[in-house]
């Protein structure tokens, strides 16, 4: 090789070089936890669990409550003298016991506006709205692909053993939201009595 066919090669070469330590210097991405993929494939669980509010306005607020889950799409979220979330896999039904008022909505139109119903339904799917991103201590983050007609939050989840543990959040106020699953546990498929509403005498429903 003659010496001006030499010097050319040389800026490749070092470009090369920094390539191999540039690649060979960045950190692999963390890999799914555990709990995650457990998570995901759980066909049936229930738990009670604790939900915190912290705001500017509004101060510090604390409900509990209890959850039932089972596959396709069913969901049973209970607060402790407070509202009642029934979904049949098709519609989901609010009810509130302290106005005896219920509502109806489509569950596939609700999960498109409130994602984070996925989290307990189908956490397989919040893919579809969500970079789902590992990081190296264990939690999970979700931030949304895109904005669409309602703002969606970004999400810290933590797991514990086999099962989500903690998820936060900041409401549309900004508010700071943390839901804390107490003692999650698998179970055989409850059939569908726990996700049928049976509507007390007098309730209003909302349209």
């Amino acid at each position: 090789m003659n010496p001006a066919m030499l010097l050319m090669a040389i800026p490749a070469l070092v470009a090369a070089e920094a390539t191999i330590q540039s690649i060979q210097s960045t950190p692999a991405m963390p890999s799914m936890p555990q709990w995650w993929e457990h998570w995901k494939r759980a066909d049936s669980f229930k738990t009670t669990f604790i939900q915190k509010g912290e705001s500017a306005a509004f101060g510090s607020l604390t409900k509990t409550g209890a959850i039932v889950t089972a596959k396709g799409g069913r969901l049973r979220v209970e607060y402790e003298k407070g509202v009642l979330l029934l979904s049949n896999g098709r519609l989901l039904i609010q009810y509130d016991p302290s106005t005896r008022t219920a509502q109806r909505f489509d569950l596939e139109n609700v999960t498109e506006e409130w994602p984070l119903l996925r989290l307990l339904t189908d956490p397989s799917a919040l893919s579809q709205v969500f970079n789902v991103t590992p990081h190296s201590d264990g939690k999970i983050k979700l931030t949304p692909k895109k904005q669409g007609g309602t703002e969606l939050p970004e999400i810290l989840l933590e797991g514990k053993g086999a099962f989500l543990f903690q998820a936060e959040w900041k409401d549309g106020t900004g508010a700071k939201q943390t839901l804390t699953l107490t003692n999650p546990k698998n179970q055989p498929d409850p059939g569908n009595k726990p996700f049928e509403f049976n509507a007390p005498k007098g309730v209003k429903w909302i349209q």
